[in-house]
């Protein structure tokens, strides 16, 4: 859940269930994406690819800056701004958005990913994103939980 997701779909066919522009027609993003790797998210209006994470700037025990490593979960509790932005070291990039598990999901791990109901999607999907922030829940829907044996 924390390190990898999958997006088979093409960015037209995510444009055309949110109702967005397609502007990541000729994205590189793979249908596999890892922290650090090119995936797609609406954003104000649009399907844009940016790099999953947030750069986080650390550094070594002699003081020198270190690669930075990407932050790619943001807990609904802590995250106070939109989870897409651009910076210096990558480019715009994304965080996945955590919340507490619902029941479905709490025998597996505390948190998970914050799936919005279609009637937050425009809270989520536009520039000023505090009306989503505060209408943050687990899901209270149906779920699946298919184990594989990747861990």
């Amino acid at each position: 859940m924390c390190n990898l997701y999958k997006l088979k779909n093409m960015s037209r066919e995510v444009a055309a269930t949110f109702g967005a522009r397609d502007a990541a027609v000729n994205s590189n993003h793979g249908a596999e994406v890892y922290p650090g790797t090119p995936g797609l998210v609406v954003a104000e209006g649009e399907v844009r690819q940016m790099n999953w994470g947030f750069p986080l700037a650390l550094t070594g025990k002699k003081g020198r800056a270190l690669k930075p490593r990407p932050v790619n979960n943001a807990r609904t509790d802590k995250l106070r701004g939109p989870f897409w932005r651009d910076s210096d070291e990558w480019g715009p990039c994304y965080s996945m958005v955590t919340t507490e598990a619902s029941a479905a999901v709490e025998a597996v791990h505390h948190r998970m990913p914050m799936i919005l109901p279609r009637d937050l999607w425009p809270d989520w999907t536009s520039a000023d994103t505090k009306e989503g922030f505060e209408r943050c829940a687990p899901w209270v829907g149906q779920l699946t939980i298919k184990r594989t044996d990747e861990g």
